[in-house]
Parts: structure tokens; C-alpha cells; sequence
């Protein structure tokens, strides 16, 4: 029986399909918790902005953040790379 355009739709229709899974990353902490760095550092960028008139204290109060953010996702990557490597 020769299958037609039609019969080969239907079946890949009704075919089950496929799931992939992926294991987690052990990366993933460190992603939220950039994700969340970046979030508070627009809503301080915003408070900074309002309350502080002086440019360098601005700068210095986003700069120390950024500082802070960096050291404390540093050290997350270095506790995870030390795990993984037992």
C-alpha cells in the first residue's frame, strides 16, 4: 500500500512525541542570584539617582555594588568549581 502525503502527516500527528532532558546545571544558583544582582542594582540605581545629588557619591555607592555583586559571584563560582572537582 503506498503511502500518501496525508497518511505520513497523520502519523507524525499522532506519534508520540519525544521529550529531551537536560541535568541541571550546578550553575544554576549562580544564575539567579546574577539575575537577582541585576535586578537590585536598577531599583538602587533608581534610589541612588533620586536621593544622592553629588555625581562621585553616586558612583561610588554603584561602583561598590558592582564590586560587592562581583566578589560575592566569584566566590559562588569558585565554591562550585571546588565541589564539582571533589
Amino acid at each position: 500500500m503506498p503511502t500518501t502525503m496525508a497518511h505520513a502527516h497523520r502519523n507524525i500527528m499522532t506519534s508520540p512525541t519525544k521529550t529531551t532532558t537536560v541535568a541541571p546545571s550546578p550553575f544554576n544558583p549562580v544564575k539567579i542570584l546574577l539575575a537577582l544582582g541585576i535586578l537590585l542594582a536598577v531599583i538602587l540605581w533608581c534610589v541612588v539617582s533620586l536621593t544622592v545629588t553629588s555625581p562621585l557619591w553616586q558612583m561610588l555607592i554603584l561602583g561598590g555594588y558592582s564590586v560587592g555583586l562581583s566578589l560575592v559571584l566569584v566566590a559562588q563560582v569558585r565554591r562550585i568549581g571546588l565541589r564539582e572537582r571533589g
